[in-house]
């Protein structure tokens, strides 16, 4: 999540706190195709390819990060 783009972040444990974030939510004009390019950036597709690429990078047998 991006604090004030794509969601509201609360700094503390408590009502207050979250009572805050979502009175900060509700003022807020989201963009739906803002929060699908950012949910993608966490896809498991997406997920599984950063890893492959930093396996690779540090040199580790490719075969420890194939697909089962």
């Amino acid at each position: 999540m991006i604090d004030g783009r794509t969601g509201a972040f609360f700094d503390e444990p408590t009502a207050e706190s979250l009572a805050e974030a979502i009175r900060r939510l509700d003022s807020m004009t989201l963009d739906p195709a803002l929060n699908r390019t950012r949910a993608e950036e966490f896809d498991v597709a997406v997920f599984r390819a950063r890893w492959r690429d930093l396996f690779a990078r540090l040199g580790a047998d490719p075969s420890l990060y194939l697909p089962a």
